[in-house]
């Protein structure tokens, strides 16, 4: 991070006019500081496409002068063909070396997306495992209710426990659909030790959405 500091709020400005009248500007994600002696504060998010850097701007006036803090970070490739679907892109960049943090969010943009083709890759490549998450891939398929994904995903990763109730909270109803439709899935999702996890009994007793309502008619 970089801080400026200057003798009035228009210089302050007139810095950052400057410094960013070629970027493109995004919506900022900056959370308001508090911060003694604070008199105002301004935020603001660019890309520079130049460079493919995102900067964060803040704009703090003080009492006694006004600071102006920047920070960036460079835009993964891999990150952003799968959150774009950019599949030529994503072709030339799948096999790169990179991060063990930016290959995971590729993954689940690919998931958000329900990207199967990209998904695949990632795991015959073997650049995903139950080990490299945080989370369950399959928790993840049920965040946009991605159900191509996530039935993909169920025939190569960990089945948690909570496996039914993340798709009854994320209220992923086609991926609860297709599950009933088929009489191996049914076996394998709506069986023990899922449908009597502690969440799911929660769910049916104090949460109301699409999937919820559907799932009590099938018990």
């Amino acid at each position: 991070m970089n801080n400026h500091f200057f003798d009035t709020i228009e210089n302050a400005k007139d810095f950052v006019n400057q410094k960013t009248r070629d970027w493109e500007v995004l919506e900022t994600k900056v959370a308001f500081a508090i911060v003694d002696n604070l008199i105002n504060q301004e935020h603001y998010s660019f890309r520079d496409t130049t460079n493919n850097l995102r900067y964060d701007i803040s704009i703090f006036q003080y009492s006694d002068q006004c600071e102006v803090q920047i920070s960036w970070f460079k835009y993964n490739n891999l990150v952003e063909a799968c959150k774009k679907e950019d599949m030529n892109a994503f072709n030339e960049e799948i096999l790169l070396s990179h991060s063990e943090k930016a290959i995971i969010l590729a993954f689940k943009y690919a998931i958000y997306n329900d990207n199967i083709e990209m998904v695949e890759r990632f795991v015959v490549h073997k650049l995903i495992t139950d080990q490299t998450m945080k989370e369950s891939p399959l928790r993840t398929a049920t965040i946009h209710d991605s159900y191509n994904c996530f039935f993909y995903l169920l025939d190569h990763f960990i089945k948690s426990n909570d496996l039914l109730a993340q798709i009854l909270w994320n209220n992923a109803r086609m991926i609860l659909e297709k599950i009933n439709e088929t009489d191996n899935w049914r076996k394998i999702v709506l069986a023990e030790p899922y449908k009597s996890h502690d969440w799911v009994t929660y769910l049916l007793a104090k949460k109301s959405n699409e999937t919820i309502d559907f799932y009590k008619k099938l018990i």
